[in-house]
């Protein structure tokens, strides 16, 4: 038997246990905490640049978490 055989994947959030949402769910909560993790070690370095890509890296990775957010509500 295929597992998957019954599943409609045309509308992803709307399965039987709603997975994709815990998913998403569970991405973004990792996300979040890795950013804070990222944000106060880059607030601890001395040199700027390294802070900078610090901080780079947390921004980009909240727009990440900004896209799984829309696509939970959507």
């Amino acid at each position: 038997m295929i597992p998957w055989a019954g599943a409609d994947f045309t509308h992803p959030g709307e399965n039987e246990k709603g997975s994709v949402e815990r998913l998403d769910l569970m991405i973004v909560l990792f996300l979040l905490v890795l950013i804070n993790i990222l944000v106060a070690i880059g607030r601890q370095q001395k040199r700027a640049w390294v802070s900078m890509i610090f901080s780079t890296v947390s921004f980009l990775l909240l727009l990440v978490v900004v896209l799984f957010v829309i696509r939970m509500f959507t």
